[in-house]
């Protein structure tokens, strides 16, 4: 493998994100942390998908388009997931102060990113997925670029050897 390849590679990861980070300021209008509680309240709800004690429904593999339909015509009282996700776990979660992460919280609920309530904890908003759907191809186009480069300096294996 030679230099400029590993170079490369580095650089396109960096580029990846930073080219994340500024997206989430222009596109969401909000910080990086209140970026990562989003991640968090996200991936929580993917978890319960993934998981096969869930529900049957989610637990049939969901494609990209399929999930935020599905979320969104669920009864207020179907959105209260097996495990909720509270402010104190997402503080945890991501090392940051319950009392930061409540007021970030309370600001990502009035742009209608996240729903709380004490009874039922952290969920999705109205508004996430008009705005993941302007990211994520913007995402998955740098996440390709670190793939190709994966693939220039010889697959995964050899990513392996690169620590």
């Amino acid at each position: 493998m030679t230099k400029a390849k590993e170079n490369r590679l580095i650089y396109d990861i960096l580029m990846h994100h930073l080219n994340h980070y500024q997206e989430v300021k222009r596109i969401f209008k909000i910080d990086y942390d209140s970026q990562m509680i989003l991640l968090t309240v996200y991936s929580h709800l993917l978890f319960q998908t993934l998981n096969p004690s869930i529900e049957q429904r989610f637990s049939e593999g969901l494609e990209w388009d399929e999930m935020f339909p599905i979320i969104k015509n669920l009864p207020k009282n179907k959105k209260k997931y097996k495990v909720k996700l509270s402010i104190f776990s997402v503080s945890q979660i991501l090392s940051m102060p319950k009392e930061s992460v409540r007021r970030k919280v309370i600001n990502l609920c009035k742009k209608k990113y996240l729903e709380f309530s004490t009874k039922d904890g952290l969920t999705i908003g109205d508004n996430l997925e008009s705005t993941v759907k302007k990211i994520a191809p913007k995402d998955i186009s740098a996440l390709i670029k670190v793939i190709k480069s994966v693939n220039q300096i010889g697959g995964i294996e050899k990513l392996k050897k690169f620590k």
